[in-house]
């Protein structure tokens, strides 16, 4: 360090006015929202695991829905491949 520079210290009122209470109360109740998220979380997971399975959906390009063209040229061709073809 150089001379005559002290490192910063930090100093939280609440700390020292209530002893650390105040801290210990802040964690406190972020543990208890956090355990409340995760009864939620396994909430939610219970009533998806009693749902339905989803159906499988079609994998490969003969099961899927055949797609007709909205007109009969590309609506949309990248500019590398444009201005090969114009040279």
């Amino acid at each position: 360090m150089p001379f005559g520079h002290r490192p910063p210290t930090f100093k939280c009122e609440s700390w020292t006015q209530n002893g650390g209470e105040a801290v210990h109360e802040t964690y406190r109740m972020l543990g208890r929202e956090h355990e409340l998220d995760l009864e939620r979380e396994a909430r939610n997971r219970s009533l998806a695991a009693a749902l339905p399975a989803k159906p499988a959906q079609a994998k490969t390009p003969a099961e899927k829905a055949p797609v007709e063209p909205a007109s009969g040229r590309a609506r949309f061709v990248p500019r590398p491949l444009v201005a090969w073809l114009a040279r």
